[in-house]
């Protein structure tokens, strides 16, 4: 993911914690958790953004299964929208990851050819993945965000930390 772009994101993402949190600070109606939850997905689709990532950084799949129930119940399914964004992004993360292996490999004064043709054929993978990966099917996407998704993040992660 281009660096001004994750930006965007992350600025976003901030503003709509500001927002929840705002949020929370209101008086209560006496329901649970997930129909709370359920009302702020669908008030803010941003948050339900946000919480993703957050529960990514964390790795923690329970927490993930839950935000996935949560926003389901709030219908962000329906709207095929967020979590599919979400999805892809990560993919993209993963694929510029590649790009960039592959640019380092090729730059070497004798480039490996097996390790080119690996790194291309991943590319190639996620590339399909991504692209057949249907609005419609809530289950994939979020198969995706679970397989790829702390993978992305180890990366991003790993970037950052090598920037410091």
């Amino acid at each position: 993911m281009e660096k001004p772009l994750f930006d965007d994101l992350v600025q976003s993402l901030k503003e709509a914690k500001e927002i929840a949190l705002r949020r929370r600070q209101q008086p209560m109606k006496d329901r649970c958790h997930d129909e709370a939850m359920a009302e702020l997905f669908k008030e803010d689709p941003a948050y339900a953004v946000e919480l993703v990532n957050s529960i990514l950084d964390d790795g923690d799949q329970d927490d993930l299964q839950i935000a996935f129930r949560q926003m389901d119940k709030a219908g962000l399914f329906d709207r095929a929208g967020v979590l599919y964004e979400v999805a892809c992004d990560v993919l993209g993360a993963i694929i510029a990851h590649y790009s960039e292996a592959l640019a380092q490999e090729r730059g070497k004064p004798v480039p490996d050819a097996a390790a080119v043709e690996r790194i291309e054929a991943t590319k190639r993978a996620l590339r399909l993945e991504r692209d057949e990966l249907d609005t419609s099917n809530a289950e994939a996407i979020k198969a995706v965000i679970r397989k790829y998704g702390p993978q992305a993040r180890a990366l991003y992660q790993a970037g950052t930390d090598a920037h410091r």
